[in-house]
């Protein structure tokens, strides 16, 4: 049985122990007590019905969303994919060139003289 399921059934025997509960504890006449009962029953039918209602619509939103937003998901999961290759194949003829222009910073900066200024 589904959640929602044992939710409604649940909160629907729960309503109904509750209410009969209330009802048979208070005094009042045969025709009287008939009618608040009658009463609270509709109510408590108007109340699971909505119930109903909400979970179907929830139920809908979530179809909309699998059946709409899963393909926009892979289409933008595509796009990246095909940015990122994008990015890469015009990096890579630089890569070279960026890591031999490195090791030769590197190099240089190592024939640099330290000097130490007076104040050290």
């Amino acid at each position: 049985m589904g959640k929602a399921k044992s939710f409604l059934l649940g909160f629907t025997f729960g309503s109904v122990a509750a209410a009969s509960a209330v009802l048979l504890s208070t005094p009042k006449a045969g025709k009287q007590f008939r009618t608040t009962l009658k009463d609270k029953v509709g109510e408590m039918s108007a109340s699971v019905d909505d119930i109903k209602n909400a979970v179907n619509q929830a139920k809908e939103n979530i179809n909309d969303l699998k059946t709409k937003g899963m393909p926009l998901v892979r289409t933008t999961v595509n796009d990246v994919k095909e940015l990122v290759d994008t990015w890469k194949s015009q990096v890579q003829p630089h890569l070279g060139k960026l890591l031999q222009d490195s090791k030769s910073l590197g190099e240089e900066t190592k024939r640099i003289p330290i000097t130490r200024s007076i104040d050290d």
